[in-house]
């Protein structure tokens, strides 16, 4: 792998040059494989950012359901408690 203070060193290089370039093919050509190497780098990255993003989806979709169902019981509770408490009080008077 090639190191950041050679990619300087081609970078001001090619600076100090004027529009015809005196820096060696063999540094331009170490800086494209080097920028070669970043972009796929930085493919992976974005794959994995991807995967995790679709993960957190997945975990969040779920965890409504599980709240709405939660939510449906006890709802269905709260109801069942109310006609529970209607019977007895019909039941006393």
């Amino acid at each position: 792998m090639i190191s950041i203070e050679y990619i300087r060193y081609a970078v001001q290089a090619t600076a100090k040059t004027s529009m015809t370039s005196s820096v060696p093919g063999e540094i331009l050509r170490e800086f494209r494989e080097a920028q070669n190497e970043l972009v796929v780098m930085t493919s992976q990255k974005a794959q994995q950012i991807n995967l995790m993003a679709e993960t957190q989806e997945n975990i969040m979709s779920q965890v409504d359901k599980i709240n709405r169902a939660t939510l449906r019981n006890l709802h269905a509770m709260g109801l069942s408690g109310m006609d529970f408490a209607r019977d007895m009080v019909r039941e006393m008077d």
